[in-house]
């Protein structure tokens, strides 16, 4: 797959591009698919909430499940990144971090209402 000026040009402007159905809906079930094995396994790459057994984040899934190697090696992956950096690329991190609406990420904040009350200022002075 190669990408066409018009996508480099949305690149360069927006400095994201977003290529919908690169992957079909069955490739990516294939992917979900290993989703609960991987949340199951006990291993230093699957980070655990603190006093807890919920998953953080699963980490190098590229080095670890075969679907996921495939994935980091496909063509329709790996031909645009070329095509944009122009040189041989290697893999440095292939991660899931669920959403399961238990974990609320507060960063440096020492509360919800201070993190929300951040939030309202970097949205005003984006406005502004």
């Amino acid at each position: 797959m190669r990408l066409s000026d018009e996508q480099l040009h949305r690149l360069d402007e927006d400095g994201c591009l977003v290529i919908p159905h690169v992957f079909s809906d069955d490739e990516i079930d294939v992917l979900r698919a290993q989703m609960p094995a991987l949340f199951a396994e006990q291993r230093p790459e699957n980070t655990r909430e603190a006093g807890s057994d919920a998953v953080r984040n699963l980490l190098s899934l590229h080095r670890r499940n075969e679907a996921f190697a495939r994935l980091v090696r496909h063509p329709r992956l790996v031909g645009p990144a070329m095509q944009i950096l122009g040189e041989e690329l290697y893999v440095q991190q292939v991660k899931v971090n669920p959403k399961t609406g238990r974990r609320r990420n507060l960063g440096t904040f020492s509360s919800r209402k201070a993190a929300e009350k951040h939030e309202r200022e970097v949205q005003y002075f984006k406005r502004h």
